[in-house]
Parts: structure tokens; sequence; C-alpha cells
């Protein structure tokens, strides 16, 4: 059911401009119901969000944040199919192949991009635990 919430919010994120006011509430019951039971902690303001923020292969659990990330969705999902949105508004000839040289060229440069920010992103967060859940959350991080 996850999955499928997610995949809802991401096309919601990639086709409307400016959609994260739109998941408010859903941040809401993530941040002070969800993560809170699941980290198994009263705090307020759970520390654990950002991390859970993260996909997988960099220590978190990858339920990003829906009101934050609408904007990058919108640009990413425009930049990866320029190509095809030309072709419908009759600016270019459509064509499969450039379609799928454009996708390709754009890809690498986005995964890259998103490498990046997500290395910098754990960093920070894991600067704000004490130091053997740092080694642990480190050690997590590289595998």
């Amino acid at each position: 059911m996850l999955r499928s919430l997610q995949m809802e919010w991401q096309y919601f994120h990639c086709t409307v401009s400016d959609a994260g006011t739109f998941f408010d509430e859903v941040k809401e019951a993530l941040a002070s119901a969800f993560l809170l039971s699941l980290f198994g902690t009263d705090e307020e303001v759970c520390k654990y969000r950002h991390l859970a923020e993260l996909p997988v292969r960099h220590s978190g659990l990858s339920l990003s944040n829906p009101t934050t990330n609408s904007k990058e969705c919108k640009k990413s999902s425009t930049l990866y199919c320029s190509h095809l949105l030309s072709a419908l508004l009759d600016r270019v000839k459509y064509s499969p192949v450039d379609n799928l040289e454009y996708q390709s060229e754009i890809m690498p440069v986005y995964w890259i991009r998103i490498e990046v920010t997500y290395k910098a992103k754990f960093k920070s967060e894991v600067g704000q635990f004490p130091q053997g859940t740092q080694r642990t959350l480190k050690r997590a991080n590289k595998t």
C-alpha cells in the first residue's frame, strides 16, 4: 500500500506545479504519528525524520517529505520528458530515437545531482546523533 501511495504522490508531483501544499496533512501524519511509532520515541520533533527521507542505499527509509520535493519532481519530470512535450506542442517532430537519446543524456546528469544531494543531506543529518549511532549509520551507508 505504501508503494502505491508513493507512486500516486510522485505522479501528482510530476504533473502539478507546486503540489507540495496539498500534502501538508500527509507530512504531519508522517512526522507526528507514523515515524514516532516506527522509531519508538515520544519526542515532539523526531530527529530521525530527515534520515527517513533518504533512499535506503543512503541509510534512509525512502519516506520522502511530500511537501518539500514537489518542485524538484516537477522540474525533473519536465526536463526528462521535454522532447515529448515539445512534440505534443508541435515545436518539433517526435522521434523515438531522439527521445531516447535525449533521455539517455539527461539521466546521468540527474543521478549525479541527486547522489550529491543525498550524500550532503546524510552528512548533515548524521552529526546530530551520538558517536555510536553515527558509526552505525555511516556503516549502513557504505553497504
